[in-house]
């Protein structure tokens, strides 16, 4: 079944408005490969006649679907683990060391487009690494986030095969893995216990949640938005990051050094900071439900 020109623009057009990711002239193929399964199941005829369901759909549901269809996911645990690095042997030092007015009980870490939810239980795990055994000290939460309901149905089961588990170290996968299969691992409960996960569209207007993050994650997600989207998305992640608190970006991606409201602290590392402060740039170093702590009001 081949797409017309004026099919792929509308569908293009669509796919900006509705979740932000920019198609650009040259991603026939990929709608094609990505949305013709899809489209020969319910029995549609053409990509005009798809777009015509899209568009008169009132109950969401056939976007929810070309959402899941259309979105790229590609993730494993510990990836760009500099990052995981720094949060470790920095920024969580920094945080429980901060000074009365900015030391909060809430540590929550959000992990924006988080796939199949390698990312969110690396944090996890990390969290549970660095504080060793629970504190009533710390409220600690991970919201973790995606526009594709597959993904984080997959997620919450939190079982992944072998390939999924190569770059974390022998002593960690034995604490925090249990093996259910000859090649299937799934992450303990304790581990679990910190991460609440939840589909959210990032292109929304503006974000509000009854608290601030200490950490937001959005790592290989804005390479598919155009400049417009990425200003009010980093817009939108700074208003609701905690004073001091960081945005941790791909390392492929990079945000305008004079158009950004975060200041810069390594490569893919940005940080919250007042604009009256100067504060030297940091080296980087060599359980329960927890769905209350992210309900919007």
């Amino acid at each position: 079944m081949q797409i017309s020109n004026q099919a792929y623009q509308n569908l293009s057009r669509l796919i900006y408005d509705k979740f932000g990711i920019a198609l650009g002239n040259d991603k026939q193929v990929l709608v094609t490969t990505r949305l013709l399964p899809l489209m020969q199941k319910q029995g549609f005829r053409s990509f005009e006649e798809y777009y015509n369901h899209l568009s008169q759909d009132k109950t969401g549901k056939a976007l929810l679907a070309l959402a899941n269809q259309i979105t790229t996911n590609y993730s494993f645990f510990y990836r760009e683990g500099e990052h995981f690095d720094f949060l470790r042997e920095f920024a969580l030092p920094q945080k429980i060391t901060q000074p009365p007015s900015l030391n909060t009980p809430n540590l929550h870490i959000w992990s924006a487009g988080c796939s199949s939810g390698e990312e969110a239980y690396t944090l996890s795990m990390v969290l549970e690494d660095f504080f060793q055994t629970p504190t009533s000290r710390w409220d600690i939460g991970i919201l973790a986030t995606d526009i594709d309901t597959n993904m984080l149905n997959q997620a919450s089961q939190a079982i992944y095969s072998e390939d999924r588990l190569r770059n974390i170290p022998p002593m960690m996968r034995m604490r925090y893995f249990q093996s259910i299969s000859a090649h299937q691992w799934q992450i303990k409960p304790e581990v679990r216990n910190y991460v609440h996960f939840s589909r959210f569209n990032l292109i929304q207007p503006n974000f509000s949640f009854k608290s601030k993050f200490f950490a937001i994650f959005c790592r290989n997600v804005m390479i598919y938005f155009d400049k417009p989207r990425v200003k009010k998305l980093i817009q939108n992640f700074y208003d609701v990051t905690e004073e001091q608190g960081y945005l941790f970006i791909g390392q492929t991606e990079s945000l305008d050094k004079d158009d950004c409201p975060y200041e810069y602290v390594a490569p893919a590392i940005y940080q919250k900071r007042k604009l009256t402060r100067t504060v030297q740039k940091p080296e980087i170093p060599g359980s329960s439900d927890k769905t209350h702590l992210f309900e919007m009001p």
